[in-house]
């Protein structure tokens, strides 16, 4: 934090007479620190992106918009969104896909390269493709599966036998409803 944010940060928690008290020496700035905070950010609070204009980053805004009416997308090319054909055709023979980078999708290449050295597959989460540790594993030691945020963080196999193993899950649940309103009316008819 800067020296005025500190100030304001203090005020905010501690009250006016001990801000001054509680303030931080400020050391003296590095080169990268100056560049860093000169690149403009968006305006919408918040937000840490770099804008792009208008005072805001794509997400809220910047940039320009496809020139379809009713259409508030963000373009591509020529002025059109992805929907409206502003992506190209990968450029690989027969490939119906749209491009990700390089002219390629991302079966293709497309992308950003893999950071390990001569590999030229698209990297994943954390800069490296699958075969050279990027993207999320499950976390079942040992296991090498994708792991999946809607799994919890498991493989799709482990989530299965999480699941079954856990008789509070919903589908559980469900057939437990079923069985007793069955039962209660098989039981009322007797």
């Amino acid at each position: 934090m800067d020296l005025l944010a500190t100030v304001f940060h203090n005020e905010f928690l501690q009250g006016a007479s001990s801000a001054t008290e509680a303030a931080p020496a400020t050391a003296t700035p590095t080169i990268e620190s100056i560049v860093a905070s000169s690149k403009r950010r968006c305006n919408v609070a918040g937000c840490a992106n770099v804008l792009v204009s208008k005072g805001r980053c794509i997400r809220h805004g910047g940039g320009g918009r496809c020139r379809i009416d009713g259409c508030d997308t963000s373009s591509k090319r020529g002025g059109l969104c992805w929907k409206h054909g502003g992506s190209q055709a990968c450029q690989h023979e027969g490939c119906p896909n749209l491009t990700k980078s390089r002219g390629l999708c991302w079966s293709h290449g497309g992308g950003k390269p893999c950071a390990s050295e001569g590999c030229d597959r698209p990297c994943l989460r954390g800069g490296y493709c699958w075969s050279h540790g990027g993207g999320k594993r499950c976390k079942v030691t040992e296991c090498l599966r994708p792991a999946y945020k809607r799994n919890q963080n498991y493989c799709d196999q482990h989530w299965a036998e999480q699941s079954s193993n856990n008789h509070t899950s919903a589908s559980y649940l469900r057939c437990l409803v079923v069985f007793i309103f069955s039962f209660t009316i098989l039981s009322k008819r007797r």
